[in-house]
């Protein structure tokens, strides 16, 4: 939930709390983990004093394009945050994107044991 959010006594800016968010639900689906439980925690802290060690202490691989974009969209003053443009524009978002078959083979190594049901659902697709 986005810092301004916590206090519930400020209006708030509607698409710079959906920035928030967004930031939050990337990094689920690029780590299937949270990158913090809450924008008070300590996790948020050691991602946004130094995004590279916070991922080393979790023995997490995350290239500096991406922890920039994060960072950018879950920074704690809504006015600091990446607006929607800057996001198009981000280079994270304008690098190369990932095959059907790299997206599948990512998947399944985040979630160990499972294995692929049908192979023919996902060549549908």
């Amino acid at each position: 939930m986005a810092p301004e959010l916590l206090g519930g006594k400020d209006p708030y800016d509607g698409p710079a709390v959906d920035i928030f968010a967004c930031g939050a639900i990337l990094f689920i689906l690029r780590y299937a983990k949270f990158a913090f439980a809450a924008s008070n925690d300590s996790y948020f802290r050691r991602l946004h004093r130094n995004p590279q060690q916070a991922m080393i202490d979790r023995n997490i691989k995350a290239s500096p394009e991406f922890l920039d974009l994060i960072v950018g969209l879950t920074q704690q003053d809504p006015k600091k945050r990446l607006t929607l443009e800057q996001v198009k524009a981000h280079p994270w978002l304008k690098g190369e994107t990932a095959k059907p078959n790299e997206v599948r083979a990512h998947f399944y190594s985040l979630v160990p044991g499972r294995k692929c049901l049908n192979k023919d659902h996902y060549k549908a697709m």
